[in-house]
């Protein structure tokens, strides 16, 4: 018979005691904001890695049997103190932070838990960011998706919230980055960068125009940017900021629809083409798992790229086979008509290309690398849609087919593909359109061909792709602030040719040699979910969201 009875309770609870009282087995003691704490080595040592650290190397505060903790403060340490002969601790937004930094210093994680709790707790619009913040300088992963959800769920409030003020330049391009379908948010973040910058305008109109940048016009009413945008000074003293609203207003004025509308707008998600499917285009709802048939492309194009300019689907390049010749043409489907078409009289790119790779930037089309019937490219050019025109850009540092190309912060993004026609390579670098440099970036942490990228809260996502050996479910992301690249959870099926695009704060892949379902990443979960079967296999499709 094995009997148990609460005297390790017991004990604790009369170590406190002494410590309290007599102190009769007290043999040490704790120095913090000039108060000293009589204590139990052999408690404090169980808990805390610093402690155990400072008893059993030979410090000199062993010898002593006293030692003093600077970095906290008498009242912080008192509270950290009794936590360790009890496990209960009294939190309040006052004194936390002093808590958690003083849990991570003295190594006690029991009492990091404690604060993440009453972190995820007290989650407001106020104290989101500042907890984001903590979050992810103490290394607390579900903790920043727990505070990265909040705030991309009440964006809107948040950008209105007085803390949103004292935040530096980097909090700010991750708000401002952050999809919402709060139907005004557009203009809230514009409201947000004007007040965040006239808080402190000596020092932080130097960042107002790269802030700028991150304000989709596209979604912003003629009359606000007549009656708002156009009349802030902060705008009309910067040329970059005027020229972008020039832009905006330009192309309204020639006609284009290019006001949109968030609320409910991307639910669809447009495919395209396919190995052995070259020509079929359908629309698959995320909602309702149903598949809608889309007219056909003019031409049959295999390894092509795409983008969506204002709901009007530019395809571009391909080839006719595998070893067949190379297009440099382009057709355009514009989903805004009634009984939209594909048109072919559409401006040809410079260069055919094939196996490249494109996206948007500030209203231009971007097309990187590839191969022509020859040569594999390095060679970038840039398409002005209202213009109607091509232009070369610098080359990239090395040739690329295979690859991925994103836009994000105002940059482009080369990821991974074959270099030098053979190599398989987990290379990348960036694009910056104001100086016209490629620069390199640090490395995916796998070599990856074949593969597809999104962004997604300040993070780039390379997923998928074939590697040295095998085909890949595995995918990785960069964090735009940290310059790191670390692993995610590997999808359900591997997928080299696998196209994505994201959809209300999930990444939606679809595709690849062999699969045959579609499946979603839940950021916020760190899962993926099949949520229903392709309608026929597809390698290499082009997947936008509309």
């Amino acid at each position: 018979m094995k009997l148990k009875s609460n005297h390790a309770t017991e004990i604790l609870n009369s170590l406190n005691e002494d410590r309290k009282t007599t102190k009769d087995f007290c043999d040490f003691t704790i120095i913090a904001g000039g108060k000293q704490f009589p204590v139990h080595k052999c408690v404090i040592g169980s808990i805390s890695e610093y402690f155990k650290k400072m008893l059993t190397t030979k410090m000199i505060e062993s010898f002593l049997n006293e030692g003093s903790v600077k970095e906290i403060s008498g009242p912080t340490m008192a509270s950290i103190i009794n936590f360790i002969y009890t496990s209960c601790i009294i939190l309040t937004h006052d004194n936390v932070y002093d808590v958690l930094e003083a849990a991570e210093y003295l190594q006690i994680p029991s009492l990091k838990e404690q604060c993440k709790i009453f972190f995820k707790a007290s989650l407001n619009e106020e104290n989101c960011l500042k907890i984001r913040s903590y979050s992810n300088r103490y290394n607390m992963g579900d903790l920043v998706q727990a505070a990265e959800l909040f705030i991309s769920e009440n964006l809107g409030a948040v950008l209105k919230s007085g803390d949103f003020l004292q935040f530096d330049v980097d909090d700010v391009k991750y708000m401002l980055m952050l999809e919402s379908d709060e139907e005004l948010i557009d203009e809230d973040k514009y409201r947000s960068v004007i007040s965040w910058t006239k808080h402190g305008v000596c020092d932080r109109k130097e960042h107002f125009s790269d802030l700028f940048c991150f304000i989709q016009l596209d979604y912003l009413s003629s009359e606000f940017l007549n009656d708002v945008v156009r009349k802030e000074k902060l705008v009309c003293n910067s040329l970059e900021c005027m020229n972008l609203l020039v832009m905006s207003v330009t192309s309204r004025l020639s006609g284009a629809q290019v006001f949109k509308k968030r609320k409910g707008q991307f639910e669809k998600i447009l495919i395209i083409g396919g190995e052995s499917c070259k020509q079929s285009v359908v629309k698959f709802h995320t909602k309702t798992n149903q598949w809608i048939k889309m007219p056909d492309t003019n031409i049959a194009r295999m390894h092509p790229s795409a983008v969506n300019y204002n709901q009007q689907i530019l395809m571009m390049g391909g080839a006719e086979e595998c070893d067949g010749p190379c297009y440099n043409s382009v057709e355009m489907l514009d989903l805004n008509d009634e009984n939209p078409k594909w048109d072919s009289n559409l401006p040809s790119m410079g260069e055919k290309r094939n196996a490249f790779a494109s996206t948007l930037l500030n209203g231009l089309v971007y097309c990187a690398g590839g191969e022509n019937d020859n040569d594999c490219l390095s060679s970038c050019e840039s398409y002005n849609p209202e213009e109607r025109k091509w232009s070369s850009i610098r080359n990239m540092n090395k040739t690329r087919y295979y690859h991925t190309l994103v836009s994000a912060q105002g940059l482009l993004y080369a990821l991974g593909g074959l270099e030098d026609g053979c190599t398989i390579t987990n290379t990348a670098e960036c694009y910056d359109p104001r100086n016209g440099k490629w620069e390199y970036i640090p490395k995916m942490k796998t070599c990856r061909y074949g593969l597809t990228a999104v962004v997604l809260n300040n993070e780039i996502y390379a997923i998928g792709g074939q590697g040295d050996l095998k085909y890949l479910s595995s995918f990785e992301k960069y964090n735009l602030d940290t310059k790191a690249w670390i692993d995610v959870r590997s999808m359900n099926e591997e997928r080299y040719g696998g196209s994505a695009c994201v959809v209300d704060g999930l990444i939606w892949v679809f595709g690849g040699e062999g699969a045959k379902t579609v499946e979603f990443y839940d950021p916020a979960t760190n899962k993926w979910q099949v949520s229903t079967n392709m309608d026929t296999e597809r390698e290499s499709p082009c997947v936008l969201s509309i």
